[in-house]
């Protein structure tokens, strides 16, 4: 059973009040592998390395229900877009499950083509469920039926995938480039590229695709011209990556610090980023809000930072984590921040101060 904790601990870096006010923390029983809001904010799913799903409360911050989870391990989960009760989840089990939130029961689940399944992607409509496991990707509909979309098996191993905002395209990329397939399976695009692309973020606006990558370098396609640039001289590889919202600031992992890309105008070929330099270890997860200015980052010095880079390259407030942070998540409406870490912790935090 989870158990409610004392908040974290957090050091403002300001006098003024701080923007980010700890709730409180539940503990799993280890690291923290993936975490999904429900449509309203009000559930937060939490998953461990080992398998195990909570559902909790994000106002009592309580346990709703406990699921089964992926007995060898639950690689990701997320909740359907629209609805505050179904969650689907995919593990080292080489299953695909949806699950009832609500009563904790498992309402279908299937083979998803090998035997770690790690990816998984809701199109933004809700309607098409997408599975990545080995060189397999597969589309399902939202009740786990699969769809007649035939793939055949990709060149290598797919690293990452993601939908286009609009739910057009999705982009499955591994070792050798970016597949661009349309929701009938048709690929209508690709971007070749010798190298191994970890992670993948489209642009707010569909415009470009960007991908963080095994050699240390982040690389972006502008999709009507096919124009490409490679950005380089990070410390290490690339997995971690973030948007604002107007799609003029991308924020970028690959070390102890954070590099912001300006995309406005001609873009950022030729220029140099904006540097967020506060962690003392690698950073392991960014996320800027849906919708607001604040950008925060957990590390594996276990610190969760807060920033408003757009105006300052400074923190706005740094906090303690009881152990490294390994994913964070902001709620729907931006108010709230859940970070989860190594010693099996969500912590959750409430946004105080929008100005």
């Amino acid at each position: 059973m989870p158990s409610l904790k004392k908040p974290v601990s957090f050091r403002p870096l300001f006098a003024k009040r701080p923007p980010l006010r700890p709730q409180g923390s539940v503990r799993l029983k280890d690291t923290l592998q993936a975490l999904s809001w429900s449509p309203s904010g009000a559930w937060l799913a939490a998953a461990a390395v080992s398998g195990q799903i909570l559902v909790l409360d994000s106002k009592s911050l309580t346990e709703r229900v406990e699921l089964a989870g992926h007995g060898l391990g639950t690689m990701a989960l997320a909740f359907r877009p629209g609805s505050e009760t179904t969650l689907a989840s995919v593990g080292l089990d080489g299953t695909v499950r949806l699950w009832d939130t609500e009563t904790g029961t498992l309402l279908a689940q299937a083979q998803a083509g090998a035997a770690w399944v790690e990816l998984l992607a809701w199109s933004p409509d809700g309607r098409i469920l997408v599975t990545g496991a080995g060189k397999h990707v597969r589309y399902w509909d939202a009740s786990l039926q699969e769809l007649k979309v035939i793939l055949p098996p990709f060149e290598s191993t797919v690293a990452t995938l993601a939908w286009n905002p609009t739910g057009s395209v999705l982009a499955v990329a591994g070792y050798g480039g970016v597949w661009l397939v349309d929701a009938q399976g048709t690929c209508k695009q690709r971007f070749a590229w010798k190298g191994s692309i970890l992670k993948l973020a489209w642009s707010p606006n569909g415009e470009f695709l960007v991908t963080g990558n095994q050699d240390a370098t982040v690389h972006f396609w502008e999709l009507a011209t096919g124009e490409e640039l490679q950005m380089w001289g990070y410390a290490t590889k690339v997995l971690q990556l973030s948007w604002n919202t107007t799609g003029r600031w991308l924020a970028t992992g690959g070390g102890e610090g954070i590099s912001l890309w300006d995309f406005r105008g001609e873009g950022p070929a030729g220029s140099k980023p904006r540097e967020l330099l506060s962690h003392t270890d690698f950073v392991e997860t960014i996320a800027f809000q849906h919708r607001g200015q604040f950008l925060a980052s957990g590390g594996l010095d276990s610190r969760l930072i807060l920033w408003k880079p757009e105006h300052t390259t400074d923190p706005v407030v740094s906090l303690q984590l009881r152990g490294a942070a390994t994913v964070l998540s902001w709620s729907p409406d931006d108010l709230k921040l859940a970070v989860g870490d190594t010693e099996g912790y969500v912590a959750f935090f409430e946004l105080t101060n929008e100005k």
